[in-house]
């Protein structure tokens, strides 16, 4: 019978011009994940091979699909990939590695997230694409593509943005930059700011919730940690102090239920759903994070939610022990 193996899928670390201590911390997120994949895979017998996107060619040889390692042609494909490979990290090609998970789903390994989960989450706007019909507590949204002369597309898509009444949310669609417009003056004033190769989301500014979101971490079946935390872009507009950093908290009962109903729709394994507060303990949905870099997130969650991860992942690999 066949080892059954799990394959760590990374990017291959950057050589850096930071200051060593710098450099140091952000080479030791990876490192955290592989030294813990590696005690809970040995603990469970379960054999792991650190893989680097880079070192990948896809082959099609003799009309039959291939993979090589380091020059070196893959023989037995593994069991599970958790996938922590990043499109951004590896020069902003995102077809080239959504490519790659498909061949290695091709080959008959399960990943970890799926690659038609990842393509979902890809931006959020795609995101709600997929969860619109499902009777969801989603923001009202206009996306805006930047077009052509990218001053003019964007002030054509203001006045349909204006149907949702200041204040509103400019959001790029990858939910990377937040800009909070009270009126009409402020939007226009940072056209200035926008990025000619994304689009950008005008959405309804939700009230009552005191600028606050959810920070959700799924895992198969159940949530794995709650942290409550300022939303993007409107940490201006809270009172400062203690209570805009983030902090772990006990998610109702309600934000439980839709994050793991956001995660069933989308079949998501890991994920991080962003909820936005709003009034009586409401919640909208506001983008889902399929790509989360699991080695960060020990230092934010009290939780040990790694680990957690990495046991559902383990937990498939045994059903498959027990199958064969």
């Amino acid at each position: 019978m066949a080892e059954k193996t799990l394959w760590l899928l990374l990017n291959r670390p950057k050589k850096t011009t930071k200051p060593a201590e710098e450099a140091k911390n952000g080479d030791d997120i990876p490192k955290k994940l592989e030294n813990l994949a590696t005690e809970r895979s040995t603990a469970q017998s379960v054999g792991l091979r650190v893989v680097y996107i880079e070192d990948i060619v896809m082959s099609l040889e003799g009309g039959v699909l291939g993979m090589y390692v380091t020059k070196e042609k893959v023989s037995e494909y593994p069991t599970a990939v958790l996938v922590q490979a990043d499109a951004g990290r590896a020069g902003g090609d995102t077809e080239k590695l959504h490519t790659l998970l498909c061949h290695l789903e091709r080959m008959g390994s399960r990943l970890f997230n799926r690659s038609q989960a990842l393509a979902s989450c890809r931006n959020t706007f795609r995101t709600y694409q997929e969860l619109s019909g499902h009777e969801l507590p989603l923001l009202d949204t206009f996306l805006c593509e930047l077009g052509g002369d990218p001053q003019q597309s964007f002030r054509a898509m203001a006045q349909e943005g204006e149907k949702l009444e200041y204040p509103i949310l400019l959001r790029e669609s990858k939910g990377q930059e937040v800009f909070f417009a009270r009126e009409k003056k402020f939007l226009h004033s940072r056209t200035y700011l926008l990025r000619r190769e994304q689009p950008y989301m005008f959405q309804r500014y939700v009230k009552g919730g005191g600028n606050m979101e959810a920070l959700v971490l799924v895992v198969g079946s159940k949530v794995a940690g709650a942290q409550l935390r300022c939303c993007k872009g409107l940490e201006a507009e809270g009172t400062p102090g203690e209570d805009d950093k983030s902090k772990d908290w006990e998610l109702s009962a309600e934000g439980k239920e839709l994050a793991l109903k956001v995660a069933k729709i989308l079949q998501v394994d890991i994920c991080g759903v962003v909820l936005q507060c709003g009034d009586n303990g409401s919640f909208f949905v506001t983008e889902v994070n399929a790509s989360m870099e699991l080695g960060a997130l020990g230092d934010i969650f009290k939780e040990d939610v790694v680990g957690a991860a990495l046991d559902h992942v383990l937990a498939y690999i045994n059903s498959q022990k027990s199958a064969a």
